[in-house]
């Protein structure tokens, strides 16, 4: 498994996953999501509720002004949450969006493939 990391570099992974709670995608994607980052050291921002995902400003993109669709929805969750998180604030250097159903794995398990 690789180990290299740049120092003082932090990475996260965000996520929006909008399926019911009971649903399996959402279950198995939300803990799937949780121990890659807890592996790897990375830091979680999952979504649940669009009422979590904060207008952008800077941007001028609001997902509630009636223009934007969903699909914007991943740009402001991307350019803000990890922003407004104090330990990440300056110190962010990579965010990885990924879906509710992708499925992440160490990158380990490809060489057993």
């Amino acid at each position: 498994m690789p180990q290299f990391r740049l120092p003082n570099q932090r990475v996260a992974i965000v996520s929006i996953c909008a399926y019911g709670e009971t649903e399996p995608v959402r279950i198995i994607g939300t803990e799937n999501h949780q121990v890659y980052a807890e592996l790897h050291g990375y830091d979680l921002y999952q979504v649940t509720e669009k009422s979590q995902i904060k207008a952008n400003l800077a941007s001028q993109m609001d997902i509630n002004d009636g223009r934007h669709k969903p699909f914007f929805w991943k740009v402001n969750v991307v350019r803000t949450k990890p922003a407004l998180d104090e330990k990440t604030a300056g110190t962010l250097r990579t965010a990885l969006f990924v879906g509710a159903d992708i499925f992440l794995r160490p990158f380990c398990w490809f060489k057993t493939m």
